[in-house]
Parts: C-alpha cells; structure tokens; sequence
C-alpha cells in the first residue's frame, strides 16, 4: 500500500466521525442524555486524532501521482492549503471535546453553553473538512470539476 491509497483510507475517518458524532451529540441533547453525549465526544476525539495520519500522509501522496496525466499541481496546492485548516479546525474540535469530557466527568452533565459550542465548532469543521475533500477530490477526478461534460455513451446508458 502506497501513501496515497493511505491517505485516501486515512482521510475519511475525520469526516465520517465529524458526521456520525453530530447526530449522536443532537440525539444525546434532545434526550439529555450525559451518556450519550459522552459518546458523541469520544466519536469526536477519535474522529479529531484521525486527522493527523490524514495530513501527515499527504505530501507523500501528492508525490505518488505528480506526474501523472491531467494531474494539476495548482490543484493539489489549492487542497493542501484547506488541509491545513481543517486540520485547525479539528484540533480546535479535539480540544473542546477534551473539555466537554472534563465538564462530564465534573459535572455529570454539559452545560448549555458548552454542548451549543462543540456542536456548532463540529459543524464548521465539517463543512471545511468537506470543503478539503472536494478540493482534494478534483484532483484526480475529472467529474467533480466545473465545466465537465459526460461522454456521450455513458449519458445514452451504452
């Protein structure tokens, strides 16, 4: 397994965590549920420490396809610079999640306060982890970039 097959595996893990820890968070606050919540955190926390093997893998993968066919290293630029920031945005969410967990293990409850904060840092960084992914998806795949046309023998279903 090359870095690219790596990082392509690695960096999924963020986004779907980010994702799957949302709805569990919204159902522990809808429900009030300490446990629940406790749950959606520890998503959070591994989804949040998945990013490191993600962003650490990607120079190795970009160094796997430079050179290929209708490789565009403007576009591999343009993902690395939203890696970063995602990359950001999830210690920022790992780092709450930290203190969501103390708040629990204190308090056997989270505040207001603090469960509106992590579920509203969750979403922003998902977004830009989805942002990331687009960016780093048009790298290699023609389809989901703008002005793509479909060839005609798939649009006719031949």
């Amino acid at each position: 397994m090359n870095l690219a097959q790596l990082h392509l595996a690695f960096n999924h893990i963020p986004m779907m965590g980010l994702g799957f820890g949302l709805m569990v968070l919204v159902y522990g606050l809808i429900r009030r549920s300490a446990d629940v919540q406790r749950a959606a955190l520890l998503v959070f926390l591994l989804a949040a420490l998945a990013v490191f093997p993600a962003y650490l893998t990607g120079d190795g993968a970009a160094d796997v396809i430079k050179g290929l066919p209708d490789i565009s290293e403007q576009r591999i630029e343009q993902h690395e610079d939203a890696a970063v920031t995602a990359q950001v945005m999830m210690i920022l969410v790992g780092l709450a999640t930290l203190g969501g967990l103390y708040l629990l293990h204190k308090q056997k409850s989270l505040k207001v306060i603090a469960s509106v904060s992590i579920l509203a840092l969750s979403v922003i960084s998902l977004l830009v982890m989805l942002y990331t992914a687009s960016l780093g998806g048009k790298i290699h795949h023609p389809e989901l970039r703008a002005g793509y046309v479909v060839p005609a023998e798939v649009e006719d279903g031949d």
